[in-house]
């Protein structure tokens, strides 16, 4: 039918609406509005034989002319004695569970679901996966064998945020690795005298360590201003609690520290840099 042959019908207000009977939706196409059209158009492709999302030919697969055996149904046979939509549902499992007595549908590992879940908290079934492993066993798998400096770094997952190691304690949601490594070896965090957790300095300069030996814990206030020194953003001064650690450092190689040293057999002579000058 031509679009001009289409009728036109009218509410009250003079608006075009749907011309299916009992329908005053808007009119949207062909003399109909969104619902009947779609229905009129997936009804129109069906019966072609077409996909309606598509437009492509219906997947048919008949077996030597059988219908579906449920009901009434007169659909071509698609896999054993069922068309495609009722094989979803009557179809019989293939597999079922492997334990005694057990008739539940297969999960994995040859088991049911509740025998498979039983299995991994108790061990007592023969599964093929590790059941239980300590902790301490599945963190040394990410962790690095320490370098020169002592260093464990960590390879395991990275938060993307941070940058820093991640790792799941049992039964919590993941943590900072260098939190969980503090964590297994003093068997808790440190916190301040409010009960909140502080955070941790890596003395090494090495974000993604786990070695605890290179851990400090510091107050947040802390752990920025010696951020800000590791990064060159502040003067080390020996006023600073820190200063004979980054001095070390610095005497070990570091190249951010702002002071000349000299060294004689029995001590260590600093000479500090105020606004770039060398002072005495």
């Amino acid at each position: 039918m031509a679009t001009s042959d289409v009728p036109v019908t009218r509410n009250a207000e003079g608006m075009r609406i749907c011309n299916t009977e009992g329908c005053d939706g808007k009119h949207r196409a062909r003399g109909m509005c969104v619902g009947c059209f779609n229905r009129s158009h997936r009804a129109a492709q069906k019966a072609a034989g077409l996909s309606a999302a598509t437009g492509a030919p219906l997947r048919n697969r008949p077996r030597a002319g059988r219908i579906c055996v449920v009901g009434d149904c007169p659909r071509a046979v698609h896999a054993g004695d069922w068309c495609h939509s009722h094989y979803k549902s009557h179809a019989p499992r293939s597999r079922s569970c492997t334990r005694p007595g057990c008739a539940k549908p297969f999960h994995a590992q040859g088991l049911c679901s509740d025998h498979y879940e039983a299995a991994r908290r108790s061990g007592h079934l023969d599964v093929v996966r590790p059941v239980g492993r300590p902790v301490a066993e599945r963190f040394a798998d990410y962790q690095a064998a320490p370098d020169a400096a002592g260093c464990r770094v960590w390879v395991g997952s990275i938060d993307k945020y941070s940058g820093r190691g991640s790792f799941t304690l049992e039964g919590s949601q993941a943590t900072q690795a260098h939190r969980a490594a503090w964590l297994l070896q003093h068997g808790d965090l440190p916190v301040d005298e409010h009960g909140k957790s502080l955070p941790f300095d890596h003395m090494c300069r090495v974000g993604r360590c786990t070695n605890p030996g290179h851990l400090q814990p510091v107050t947040t206030k802390e752990n920025s201003r010696r951020g800000m020194v590791a990064s060159g953003h502040r003067p080390i001064t020996a006023q600073d609690p820190w200063f004979w650690v980054a001095l070390n450092a610095w005497r070990h190689g570091a190249d951010n520290f702002p002071a000349r040293v000299v060294s004689k057999p029995s001590r260590v002579k600093v000479i500090q840099i105020s606004d770039g000058q060398v002072a005495a």
